[in-house]
């Protein structure tokens, strides 16, 4: 990993060896890592800009123009890649660090990169360079992509470098991993609950389930219940967290991290695939009558979420950066009504957690209804004292 600026270096001092015109375009998720090798690489004597989103706009633009211009041979971008502004072409880009976004990173510099022509010699193609540490996670993105499909078998060259002041790049015949199967190859018949998912692990939907067995999908709205999951989830000794449904046969897998990355464990098999929560009829909700206690429409359960914390009396709380606030004490409530209906709500969930029903979360829906949901299932608990808003809580 330390290596990355010296490969940077080794790099591109050859690249102007062989093309004393030659100019480069830098690519780094980090913008502190941006700014390191802008320094470094003015530091070493080169003609060198930097370009990120934390910059005005007139900075950027002017990075832009010393580049096109040529005054600068060497632009250093994080991130934004320059979105929004006309790049000149380049003859050299180098992916400094890899990400997920990496094939991203790729077509965008590919669509940069022109023919380059060394002094006194014959045209050449452009190289883009993706430097990525072995050995490690950053191998994963040739599991994500068959890059001989991607970019063209005889345009993709494989190499380590152990150690860039001392040795030279040793060709590999081929990249550090290959793409996982996708489910089509997977026979469902033939695995077993336990069984690491021989396939794509990332194919299908994502989903969470915490501790009160409510599902949600990865924009955070609420599923149907569904004894089936339920029971898969069950057989899993880490049954609650991330998991997805693959697409095509439905497989349950649960997400786990290994030394070599993230994957699939097999938990089991649905029958029918998962759906979002009955969101029909929204006046329903709100024309009507509840008793403490009544059903409340599962896909109804929106608006603004609260956490329920038992080390303090109160109860209700927003979590906020840095740590939590609570309601106000009922002492400090002037308003009688909304005293009252504060306390009854605090009395409530303690009567749910004697009960056995330790709820965690509690939302406000917009007409002002205090909902929670246990198993699947959503359960009035009162009015909100501040309507919509939900509460007042202590400052600081």
């Amino acid at each position: 990993m330390s290596e990355r600026l010296a490969a940077v270096s080794k790099i591109i001092n050859d690249a102007i060896a062989q093309n004393p015109e030659c100019k480069a375009i830098l690519f780094h998720e980090s913008i502190s890592e941006v700014m390191a090798i802008f320094h470094a690489l003015r530091r070493a004597g080169h003609k060198v800009v930097a370009e990120h989103s934390e910059f005005p706009d007139a900075m950027r633009a002017e990075s832009l123009r010393l580049f096109r211009s040529g005054a600068a041979r060497i632009i250093v971008s994080a991130r934004s890649l320059i979105e929004g502004f006309n790049v000149p072409s380049a003859d050299l880009g180098i992916v400094v660090a890899a990400s997920a976004s990496v094939r991203q990173r790729v077509q965008t510099l590919g669509r940069l990169l022109r023919k380059g022509a060394a002094a006194g010699g014959p045209e050449k193609q452009a190289v883009l360079y993706v430097l990525y540490a072995h050995d490690t996670v950053d191998e994963l993105i040739y599991e994500k992509t068959d890059w001989a499909q991607f970019v063209g078998a005889d345009r993709n060259d494989y190499f380590t470098w152990r150690t860039i002041a001392e040795t030279e790049p040793v060709r590999k015949p081929g990249p550090p991993r290959s793409p996982q199967a996708e489910e089509e190859a997977v026979d469902p018949e033939t695995l077993k609950p336990g069984d690491i998912y021989p396939a794509n692990p990332d194919q299908g939907k994502l989903y969470t389930v915490d501790s009160q067995w409510t599902v949600r999908s990865e924009a955070g709205d609420l599923i149907q219940p569904s004894a089936e999951l339920k029971a898969i989830l069950s057989s899993s000794r880490k049954a609650l967290g991330k998991f997805r449904v693959t697409p095509k046969n439905l497989l349950v897998l649960k997400l786990e991290k290994g030394e070599d990355g993230w994957h699939g464990l097999y938990l089991g098999r649905l029958s029918a695939p998962l759906a979002l929560a009955d969101v029909t009829a929204p006046e329903a909700a709100a024309q009507r009558s509840y008793a403490v206690g009544d059903t409340y429409p599962l896909g109804q359960v929106k608006g603004l979420p609260f956490s329920v914390l038992t080390r303090d009396p109160r109860l209700i709380a927003l979590k906020v950066r840095g740590g939590v606030r609570f309601v106000h004490p009922l002492s400090a409530i002037a308003d009688v009504e909304k005293r009252r209906k504060t306390g009854a709500l605090q009395d409530r969930l303690k009567k749910l957690k004697s009960e056995g029903r330790g709820i965690n979360r509690i939302t406000v829906t917009p007409e002002g209804h205090v909902v929670y949901v246990f198993d699947g299932a959503a359960h009035y608990l009162g009015e909100a004292p501040e309507g919509a808003e939900g509460f007042i809580f202590e400052e600081g």
